[in-house]
């Protein structure tokens, strides 16, 4: 393009030179018909152009916008079945006193977390939320001493009950479960009243005391006076076990063959 506008000065530039009017008319004729050709030129490559250019105006609109990936939408919490609750409770610290100013985790701030599972389907119910603590009880002069998982509650019934079973769902610092431990109580509990309970159950070792930091409780079935045993659901108590660990089964709701049954202490 910038040729033909420079041919074009370049012979008007000749044309005024010249004194030959023949050559002057020539070189004129041959200037405007370049100039002609230049403007030819320059209006289809504008047409050209501007086609090209909607074009691919055209296409960058049709092509869907590339957007970076939007993020998942949080999983929607399971909803509890009917009549059933959770609460939740802070359980103390996860420091054992052992006497004579000698304290496991003494370094630690941590604090436990305790929570139950409260099915209405069974007629006996925790009163609050319990939870496991760890305690040291020193022996005499043979003995010295052991590690205990321990655990206060109330349970308050809403029917006339015979029997019931309680369990509490251990775990570690790291979200491991630790054991499944199990408290029975064959004894008669009016509607309407409420029983208070102390369950204690062996540790064996310091580092089971020292790492134990989280429980889950719940009344996991009940026998009624007219002879029938209720039991309680277990998946939102699995479901509340697998908020720490994963890899929790319905078979870990069994007390395993490590934990003791309950030593009662009233």
């Amino acid at each position: 393009m910038l040729v033909e506008i420079g041919i074009v000065l370049g012979l008007f530039v000749i044309a005024r030179l010249t004194i030959d009017t023949k050559v002057e008319r020539l070189t004129t004729s041959v200037a405007l018909v370049v100039s002609a050709l230049a403007i030819i030129d320059l209006t289809v490559s504008g047409i050209t152009q501007r086609s090209l250019t909607d074009r691919i105006s055209r296409l960058v609109r049709s092509t869907p916008e590339s957007k970076p990936d939007a993020a998942l939408p949080a999983a929607a919490p399971t909803a509890l079945p009917a009549g059933v609750t959770v609460t939740r409770a802070p359980g103390g610290s996860i420091q054992t006193p052992l006497g004579y100013g000698i304290v496991v985790a003494k370094d630690s701030t941590l604090q436990r977390e305790w929570i139950a599972v409260h099915d209405a389907s069974v007629p006996i119910q925790f009163d609050g939320t319990p939870g496991v603590i760890t305690t040291f009880t020193r022996g005499g002069e043979y003995s010295n001493g052991e590690y205990r998982y321990q655990a206060k509650f109330v349970l308050r019934a809403s029917a006339d009950v015979r029997a019931v079973q309680v369990r509490f769902l251990t775990f570690d610092v790291w979200g491991s479960h630790i054991q499944t431990l199990s408290y029975e109580e064959v004894a008669d509990v009016a509607a309407g009243t409420a029983k208070e309970v102390t369950g204690q159950w062996r540790l064996f070792s310091e580092n089971d005391a020292e790492k134990f930091y989280a429980s889950i409780a719940y009344v996991s079935r009940a026998r009624l006076k007219d002879g029938r045993a209720i039991a309680a659901k277990d998946d939102p108590v699995i479901e509340e076990a697998r908020k720490f660990s994963a890899k929790f089964t319905a078979q870990d709701l069994e007390p395993g063959s490590r934990p003791p049954q309950a030593a009662a202490g009233k």
